[in-house]
């Protein structure tokens, strides 16, 4: 009887702690993330590969996360909707190479192109009782890749806290996910690519043999990734430039169309 006198305080304080720490523990638990991967790391469509998850914990060392997708210069965006109670939850990144995280289309943290690979970074969040969508994109450029997100009820907000309003995005003439320094308009002899560019669209929707033995065919084209680059080359001539302001320069190659550059 003494025995389970003992015991039976030492089960109860168990179950207390058990039952404290499972919100935290279960953060994540129940959620479905849809993941869509990039064989760039500007986030391009269309995705080469797409999956869902209940969490997102990866490492892929210096492999990648299928064999669609390269294993240097890719990228992925993470999109959930989660179901959160009213109060401050703070939320952890940490990855290699970089990203942003967004919630409810506000950034709270952004690395994506000032990568600080093995980082830990955390951002407290305040929200109210519902769904709210948690956004993040990833990149990775060489080397080790992983990235690994969670988050936790921190405390009540404090009474006249409320959400932030969404981060307007970048003011810009430039279409997302075409370089700055893109031309206006590019024709070659495989066809004008003026169309493509205004419709930020696959080099191959533009593409038109001109008939001569060396000439590439259609399916050729379409193999190729999308020019990020927009402007007159030669084929398959390789630079490391510069595609986007703020961002390293990255091997690039030129499509066989002659039309522009995309990442190696």
């Amino acid at each position: 009887m003494k025995t389970l006198r003992f015991l039976i305080p030492v089960l109860a304080l168990l179950l207390a702690l058990t039952l404290a720490t499972a919100p935290m523990a279960e953060a994540q638990s129940g959620n479905v993330w849809r993941l869509d991967f990039f064989n760039n790391t500007f986030l391009i469509a269309p995705p080469v590969f797409s999956m869902q998850s209940s969490f997102i914990n990866f490492n892929w060392g210096l492999g990648s996360p299928a064999p669609q997708v390269p294993v240097d210069f890719f990228s992925g965006r993470f999109t959930t909707d989660a179901s959160f109670a009213g109060g401050m939850w703070t939320f952890s990144v940490v990855a290699d190479d970089g990203f942003t995280l967004r919630v409810d289309d506000v950034i709270y943290i952004d690395t994506y192109n000032a990568p600080q690979p093995g980082k830990s970074f955390a951002a407290d969040v305040p929200l109210t009782q519902g769904v709210h969508r948690v956004q993040v994109d990833y990149n990775e450029q060489t080397g080790q890749a992983y990235v690994s997100v969670n988050w936790f009820f921190s405390k009540p907000l404090p009474p006249g806290v409320l959400p932030p309003a969404p981060t307007p995005p970048p003011v810009s003439n430039v279409p997302t996910g075409q370089s700055p320094y893109s031309s206006a308009s590019v024709v070659t002899r495989y066809g004008d690519y003026t169309p493509c560019i205004q419709q930020q669209i696959h080099q191959s929707n533009c593409f038109v043999s001109d008939g001569a033995w060396d000439s590439p065919n259609l399916g050729s084209i379409q193999m190729e990734p999308q020019i990020v680059l927009w402007r007159n080359c030669t084929a398959n001539q390789q630079i490391t430039q510069q595609l986007f302001p703020g961002q390293p320069a990255v091997p690039t190659v030129c499509s066989r169309t002659l039309a522009g550059f995309f990442p190696m």
